[in-house]
């Protein structure tokens, strides 16, 4: 019982909390990477977010998630120049 309401979560429509999306409006690399993730790494984040009562705590989450995926963006680009630049050098030689 419980595995299906798992698997009823797991293809329900995700819902993003208007506190993310407001986050999103502000850093599209964030947004970029969000929408790149597979469905139950964005409902880890949409949960995260939506999880509290306090709309201030919602921002506040939101905010960290944003800072979060723009550092992993930033990270990704980089180490996928530094694997062409690799290459580069191995091909020149």
């Amino acid at each position: 019982m419980i595995r299906l309401k798992l698997l009823e979560e797991d293809f329900a429509e995700l819902k993003i909390p208007e506190e993310l999306i407001e986050a999103f409006e502000a850093s599209p690399e964030a947004e970029k990477m969000f929408n790149a993730f597979p469905p139950s790494y964005k409902r880890n984040y949409t949960k995260y977010v939506a999880g509290s009562k306090n709309k201030a705590t919602r921002e506040r989450r939101a905010i960290a998630s944003v800072l979060r995926l723009e550092k992993e963006y930033v990270e990704k680009g980089k180490l996928a120049e530094e694997r062409a630049e690799k290459r580069a050098r191995i091909a020149k030689k």
